[in-house]
């Protein structure tokens, strides 16, 4: 008898010690984006994605109307919070109030990133938006020009308009009088 009611109260600990509680889920937490201070008043960060990722589990969650999220609950973790809105240069200048040279095929990027923020208790954050505008690049133009002397091995390279020489490499040789500079050629061994 005895025997029997150590087992069952063994039983009844184990049973009792590997109940786990669930955490409090964090509520009606708020998150405000503030706009680059050159946006015209009116503009909000409205209906974007904001997305809440930890290693466990990942949230997407939209603004309202008026540029604030609202998060109704949210499991207490470390999370990792991006949003961002990628618009045009044209439509980037429509919604400026300053005059910014930026080119309408530009495209222009705004984020926002909160690594590791800890929502264990409901706690309302202000995050602002960085602005990086990605430009197109053309080069018009590449020039280089030298000549060989076939008989001496020599490679005339004329200099940029920069003021540096068009061949890779630290410089050895001499400067003609012209500002040209002369080095041997590198398949060929030094006269001897």
């Amino acid at each position: 008898m005895k025997r029997i009611l150590i087992i069952l109260a063994s039983i009844s600990l184990i049973a009792i010690g590997c109940t786990r509680e669930e955490p409090m889920q964090v509520r009606n937490m708020k998150i405000e984006f503030e706009l680059p201070s050159n946006f015209k008043p009116g503009i909000k960060y409205a209906n974007k994605e904001v997305v809440f990722s930890s290693p466990y589990k990942t949230y997407i969650f939209t603004t309202d109307n008026n540029g604030i999220l609202t998060i109704p609950e949210i499991i207490p973790d470390e999370y990792t919070i991006n949003t961002s809105w990628e618009i045009s240069g044209s439509e980037y200048k429509s919604i400026i109030t300053t005059n910014e040279l930026i080119e309408d095929k530009a495209t222009v990027l705004l984020r926002a990133t909160l690594s590791n923020y800890q929502v264990f208790t409901q706690k309302d954050i202000k995050m602002a938006l960085d602005m990086l505008v990605m430009r197109s690049l053309l080069i018009s133009k590449v020039y280089f020009s030298g000549t060989k002397d076939n008989a001496t091995g020599i490679l005339s390279l004329k200099y940029t308009a920069a003021g540096a020489p068009v061949f890779p490499g630290p410089p050895t040789g001499s400067r003609s009088a012209r500002g040209e500079f002369r080095t041997r050629h590198a398949s060929r061994p030094p006269d001897g």
